[in-house]
C-alpha cells in the first residue's frame, strides 16, 4: 500500500538501484556469463541493446515514476492471495 501511495525516499531509492547495477555488473563478469546473457537474449527475442538500456533504466528512474508504476501494477483488487502450508 505505501509503494502504491508514498514515494520511495530517494536515500533508500539509491541503496536499491546500487544494489540491482551491482547484480547486473555480477551477472555480465566473466566470458560464462556473459555468453549465458547473449543466450538470454536470443531465446527471448531482445536486441543486442537491451541490457544497456537495462542499465539505464536502472539508473535513472525516478520515485514518481515508480510510484506511478505501482499505482498501475499492484492493485490490489486485481491480487490473488495463496496461502501454503498447515494451519
Amino acid at each position: 500500500d505505501r509503494l502504491r501511495n508514498e514515494p520511495v525516499p530517494e536515500d533508500e531509492l539509491k541503496i536499491v538501484r546500487n544494489y540491482m547495477l551491482g547484480v547486473l555488473l555480477g551477472d555480465a563478469d566473466g566470458p560464462l556469463n556473459v555468453s549465458e546473457i547473449i543466450r538470454g537474449l536470443i531465446v527471448f527475442g531482445l536486441d543486442k541493446e537491451y541490457f544497456i538500456r537495462l542499465v539505464n533504466e536502472t539508473r535513472t528512474t525516478t520515485s514518481e515514476e515508480l510510484l506511478r508504476l505501482a499505482q498501475k501494477y499492484l492493485d490490489p483488487a486485481s491480487m490473488i492471495e495463496a496461502v501454503a502450508g498447515s494451519k
